[in-house]
């Protein structure tokens, strides 16, 4: 698509950020990516190479309530062509898990290493089941959106502590790995 095709796109916070994607494609691609708005976990496989070119929103902890957020969608599904929707958080996202972090660490650290241990194991599970539930919630709100019924939805939760990424499956309400 030459930058001469392009459709204009009313001002936004997202809608600025397509903008600026589109860009970089010949031709919109017909996936988009909901994402954290935080920096990708060094150790976590990109998630690129599994989805393939895509649109990339960010928000806080990928959640739909970001004022602004569903017109953009709702632009890229009826301009762009857009037929998926993806929503992509890892189990190391802050914005889900409210008391952890260097404050709950720096409290532990006088415990002994056994304790600090089962600790931090603790942690890294509430923020795994944190970051299902935002992705089950999420899908769940898409699916029953009628402006975007027309859309194939995708919940993945890349699990940072093993690289393991797993996708949401709405009618099984579960989550299976798929990476």
């Amino acid at each position: 698509m030459s930058s001469a095709n392009l459709v204009t796109i009313p001002r936004g916070r997202y809608l600025l950020d397509l903008e600026s994607q589109l860009r970089t494609f010949a031709d919109p691609p017909e996936r988009l990516v909901l994402r954290c708005e935080e920096p990708d976990p060094a150790r976590t496989p990109g998630w690129e190479q599994v989805l393939g070119p895509a649109l990339v929103l960010r928000t806080t902890g990928a959640t739909l309530s970001d004022p602004g957020l569903r017109e953009a969608l709702y632009f890229a599904v009826r301009e762009l062509g857009t037929k998926e929707l993806v929503v992509l958080l890892h189990s190391c996202c802050s914005h889900l898990s409210p008391g952890s972090g260097p404050d709950q660490e720096v409290r532990e650290k006088g415990l002994p290493f056994m304790d600090r241990v089962y600790a931090r194991m603790a942690r890294a599970q509430g923020r795994l089941q944190a970051a299902r539930n935002q992705v089950r919630t999420a899908i769940h709100t898409l699916a029953d959106d009628p402006l975007l019924e027309q859309v194939d939805t995708v919940g993945l939760v890349q699990i940072v502590e093993s690289g393991v990424m797993v996708a949401y499956d709405p009618e099984r309400d579960a989550f299976e790995a798929v990476l």
